[in-house]
């Protein structure tokens, strides 16, 4: 990285220098890349069950977004009302616009439709925006625990 940030932004070439590139090869010898931490299937069943829904209810269903449909963030914050069809006790949602523009789709159903009906039932309809996930403001009795979810 070192090596072709010098060559572009300086336009220095360092593969002329053989000592600096042994001692770089060494610095870099204890370096160790941080895995991302990774939620188990008990984690996930144990967060939709027992969060409570006044406080996670958009979590729960970013979640379940992202585990039925493997939707990725941008994905989840492009995703609009009409994005989703309703179809008795499941859910159609469109995935128009993926990093590898191919359009695809997912089926919620079960608990997982219940809790994103749920969520689509308390979204503000006031909305200026038709995308399915909003930011909503929660109060509690004194005015200075105000909550963003």
């Amino acid at each position: 990285m070192i090596k072709s940030m010098l060559k572009i932004r300086n336009n220095v070439d360092i593969s002329e220098y053989p000592k600096l590139n042994a001692f770089l090869k060494l610095q870099s010898d204890s370096f160790t890349t941080k895995k991302s931490k990774i939620l188990t299937s008990n984690e996930v069943e144990r967060f939709l069950n027992e969060a409570p829904d006044d406080r996670y209810l958009a979590t729960k269903v970013g979640l379940n977004f992202g585990v039925v449909g493997t939707c990725r963030r941008e994905e989840l914050a492009n995703t609009t009302l009409k994005d989703i069809e309703a179809h008795g006790k499941m859910l159609l949602i469109k995935i128009p616009n993926t990093i590898n523009k191919i359009p695809r789709s997912f089926v919620v159903e079960g608990d997982f439709h219940r809790i994103v009906q749920k969520y689509m039932n308390q979204r503000s309809q006031k909305a200026k925006t038709d995308r399915f996930f909003q930011k909503r403001e929660v109060y509690s009795s004194s005015k200075r625990d105000k909550e963003i979810w």
